[in-house]
């Protein structure tokens, strides 16, 4: 599969992405294991600006391919089959509200 879906880095953080497929929503609780419990990101200073894979987003759903980060504090998301308005709002409110 595509590991680029799971999460997102973005501006000193990182998205949790809950996606689209039920058959590759276990992949984000994966990839947050790594990031909760890996050395390398243990100490690591980063924000975790969306997404807990412990929880049901409903129709939020987000896919990293979908995140492009082009600098001065600007992220384009596309919206489509994968990633919702849902899930794109509510990582716009969490990136403002940090000023990310």
């Amino acid at each position: 599969q595509f590991t680029r879906d799971t999460t997102c880095w973005i501006y000193g953080g990182v998205t949790l992405n809950p996606m689209y497929w039920p058959a590759r929503r276990q992949e984000t609780l994966l990839t947050s294991a790594i990031y909760k419990f890996h050395p390398e990101f243990t100490n690591a200073d980063f924000q975790i600006w969306y997404g807990d894979p412990d929880q049901e987003h409903g129709a939020a759903t987000l896919e990293g391919g979908d995140v492009m980060p082009i600098g001065n504090g600007v992220v384009l998301i596309g919206m489509g089959e994968r990633s919702s308005h849902q899930a794109i709002g509510q990582l716009a409110r969490n990136l403002f509200q940090n000023k990310a």
